[in-house]
């Protein structure tokens, strides 16, 4: 799997959050339409597999997050990113938080919030995988 981790901005100082990007079958319904039907079904269960992917690790890090206090959910999306394309195996975006929030950059810049993070994606990956064995 393939997970990339962010810390996100925007042009406004009040907003906030985390957010998950995975790719969707449904992003590519016209570019895939030509092609052969086994490759159109491998490329589905990979999309599948990303957005469980997805669900589990952000359900896993707002629930470690919010040990903090109050964390936005800016739920998971489905996108198209470079960072995504092309990779054979499922794969996510996470956008931990917003820098250009003033109390969220005070809070991802603390050794404990990381730490909660961190033990929330674990917790994500963990069920994710106790999901397909």
């Amino acid at each position: 799997m393939y997970i990339s981790l962010h810390v996100n901005s925007a042009g406004r100082d009040d907003i906030q959050g985390i957010e998950t990007y995975c790719l969707h079958p449904n992003l590519f319904k016209h570019e895939n339409d030509n092609a052969p039907a086994n490759f159109r079904s491998s490329l589905a269960n990979l999309y599948k597999q990303g957005q469980r992917l997805a669900q589990h690790v952000h359900k896993g890090i707002l629930t470690t997050a919010k040990e903090t206090g109050h964390v936005c959910d800016r739920k998971v999306k489905q996108a198209v990113t470079q960072l995504l394309l092309g990779a054979n195996y499922p794969g996510i975006l996470v956008e931990l938080g917003f820098l250009t929030h003033p109390k969220e950059a005070k809070r991802l810049a603390t050794d404990t919030y990381q730490e909660q993070l961190a033990q929330g994606m674990l917790n994500g990956l963990v069920t994710f995988f106790d999901t397909i064995i």
